[in-house]
């Protein structure tokens, strides 16, 4: 997955779980099975595989709804 750059941190790491959760949530191998820890505590099922996470920037700093929030 490829994120803004100009989000804050919080923002990248909201937009690329959802997502990503989205995108796995249709694999039946992805997602490993809920699990509980050694006192007990349950977890939700997690994914198999690390995801990676990368961040870019536009060229000349252009994003498209940007351009029509300020037209002119």
């Amino acid at each position: 997955m490829v994120v803004r750059e100009d989000l804050a941190v919080w923002q990248k790491l909201n937009v690329t779980a959802f997502l990503a959760s989205a995108v796995a949530g249709g694999a039946e191998d992805v997602i490993g099975e809920p699990y509980a820890d050694g006192s007990g505590n349950a977890y939700l099922a997690m994914f198999r595989q690390p995801v990676l996470i990368y961040s870019a920037r536009c060229p000349h700093g252009y994003y498209p709804e940007a351009r029509s929030a300020n037209p002119g």
